[in-house]
């Protein structure tokens, strides 16, 4: 998502634009903790179900790539799926 092209663009939180939209708030938020804890649901969107059959939701994929993202930068990520 936008939030991880947000944090693979900059080295520093300082580097963040200066924006408020939600993107580049979450990318900052993620940037300036310590630990992170993900807490994210299975449900499955009807409409999309028909798209992804025998994939991996997009949702979780988002998720797993931002863990690593962040893990990269030495912060402590965990995940709970719902």
């Amino acid at each position: 998502g936008k939030a991880r092209e947000r944090i693979a663009e900059v080295r520093r939180v300082r580097d963040l634009p200066r924006k408020s939209d939600g993107a580049t708030r979450l990318a900052r938020a993620l940037l300036t903790a310590d630990k992170i804890h993900f807490i994210v649901g299975l449900a499955v969107n009807p409409a999309q179900a028909a798209d992804a059959t025998g994939t991996i939701p997009l949702r979780r994929l988002v998720v797993e790539e931002l863990i690593q993202d962040l893990a990269a930068r030495g912060k402590l990520v965990s995940v709970e799926y719902l």
